[in-house]
This record gives C-alpha cells, sequence and structure tokens, in this order.
C-alpha cells in the first residue's frame, strides 16, 4: 500500500524553500521484514528523492519516533510525499500505521 499527500507549497509560488529533515511517527513493528519507503517529489516531478526506514523499536515502545536526517532538498516551490510500500519487488510487504509526518523547511530564494 501506499499513502500520497497532495503537493505542498508552504512559501508562495513565487518564493522557493528546502527541506532540512524529517521525522515519521509509526507504529512499531517488530516482525517487519523490509522497511517504509518515503518518496519526495520537488516541483511535480523536476526531481525526486527516496529513502527508507525500520520501524523496530528501541525497546518496548509501541509507537516509534524516526528521524529523517537524509530527506534534504533544495530549491523547491512545490513538495508531495509518498509514503509505504514503493518497492514492488519485496513480498510480502511490511505492514505499517503511520501516525504522524514532519518536514522541517527552510526559507532559500524570495521574490
Amino acid at each position: 500500500a501506499t499513502l500520497q499527500t497532495k503537493p505542498f507549497v508552504p512559501t508562495g509560488i513565487m518564493n522557493k524553500y528546502g527541506i532540512m529533515s524529517g521525522s515519521l511517527v509509526a507504529v512499531a513493528d517488530t516482525t517487519a521484514t523490509n522497511e517504509v519507503y518515503i518518496k519526495v517529489v520537488r516541483d511535480f516531478g523536476v526531481e525526486s528523492l527516496t529513502t527508507s526506514m525500520k520501524i523496530h523499536p528501541l525497546g518496548a515502545e509501541t509507537i516509534v519516533i524516526k528521524l529523517l536526517d537524509q530527506l534534504n532538498f533544495s530549491e523547491g516551490t512545490a513538495f508531495q510525499f509518498t509514503f509505504g510500500d514503493l518497492n514492488a519487488n519485496i513480498n510480502p510487504a511490511t505492514s505499517w500505521r503511520l501516525h504522524a509526518f514532519s518536514a522541517k523547511i527552510r526559507p532559500e530564494q524570495t521574490a
């Protein structure tokens, strides 16, 4: 399964911004056989970035908070995010449930 957001334009179409990092909150899964994928598309397809993360808990927690340091982009106006089983070659896919996602943005160019 995949979950795709609408394109976000947080600073207006005349401004550019970047993504510094992201965080994902998900239900922990100790039996996960693969990872949850996160794909970011900049400006409706100009460029994309795909990363992944394991949703294993560190201890006994049932909800995990994962920092996505490698989620960074520059010079964007609109960003769209897709989460889930983006690798169709993995079977069976990991069962996942997301609670929240956040991306830290930085201003770059303004009109």
